[in-house]
């Protein structure tokens, strides 16, 4: 189930992450912090990114981490 919201998380955020990375913050607000860390930049683009993509880009995380919730019971 892990390796499966690896994938999901990798295809959906474009995003390489590390297959221990569930396993090291084993809470879902844990989780989603270091995503949203993952997804900051770390250099200065030449174009800001529209409010519209980044709405889009949490939500997407927002719904990988119910279906995680939903299938934790």
């Amino acid at each position: 189930m892990s390796v499966d919201l690896k994938n999901r998380l990798t295809r959906a955020l474009g995003l390489e992450i590390s297959p221990t990375l569930l396993f090291q913050h084993p809470t879902i607000n844990a989780l989603a912090e270091q995503l949203v860390e993952k997804l900051k930049p770390t250099a200065p683009k030449t174009s800001e990114p529209t409010p519209e993509k980044a709405e889009l880009r949490e939500s997407t995380i927002a719904a990988e981490l119910a279906a995680l919730e939903d299938l934790l019971g």
